[in-house]
């Protein structure tokens, strides 16, 4: 479309430099493309490798609290029970 608007607007003057830009855009889009593909795909396994290192399990001040048998009753902090329960 750049020669056609090229032309419109300037003549045949417009007319070359619409197929000059036509060609730049035909050989700079792909390259663009690709390197944002390669940086969208970078960016993402950042996030991905930032997110792994978070592991709640590893934080914690003191062990879960557990809770007990089918009606899910709990008992007074029993830390043995608590660090078994982080392991799972």
């Amino acid at each position: 479309m750049k020669p056609f608007e090229g032309a419109k607007k300037d003549g045949i003057v417009g007319f070359f430099k619409g197929v000059g830009q036509g060609l730049t855009g035909l050989a700079v889009k792909p390259i663009t493309g690709i390197i944002d593909a390669v940086s969208k795909t970078s960016e993402g396994l950042k996030n991905t490798v930032d997110q792994s290192e978070d592991k709640p399990n590893e934080s914690r001040e003191r062990p879960i609290r557990v809770f007990y048998g089918s009606d899910r009753y709990y008992r007074n902090f029993n830390p043995l029970d608590g660090e078994m329960m982080s392991v799972l």
